[in-house]
């Protein structure tokens, strides 16, 4: 296991509480959406090989996951090696501000 980035989301823990995964909704290129379930500890590179199956990709060469932050215009491709509990929430603490959730 790699060590944390940062505190779990509030949705990770909600997820945890509830003794669920954390499910992820994933936007294909074709504007689909499809639903992946993470745990605290999943990588991204795991996470595409699961998408791979659902959408029956066969190969994920050349295939990744992306974040895209809408109100800072900010995509980027993410490492197979992160984890997506991660991401999720450096996203919420981009939203704190404006969730009145300042620390």
């Amino acid at each position: 296991r790699v060590a944390r980035a940062h505190a779990p989301s509030h949705h990770e823990i909600a997820a945890l509480c509830r003794g669920q995964p954390i499910m992820v909704r994933v936007r294909l290129p074709d504007d689909t959406r499809k639903a992946i379930f993470v745990d605290s500890f999943t990588s991204v590179g795991h996470a595409v090989g699961e998408l791979r199956g659902k959408v029956q990709l066969g190969n994920a060469s050349g295939w990744h996951l992306c974040e895209h932050y809408v109100k800072l215009a900010h995509e980027r491709v993410l490492e197979p090696k992160e984890v997506v509990a991660d991401v999720i929430a450096a996203w919420e603490r981009l939203e704190k501000p404006a969730m009145g959730l300042d620390e």
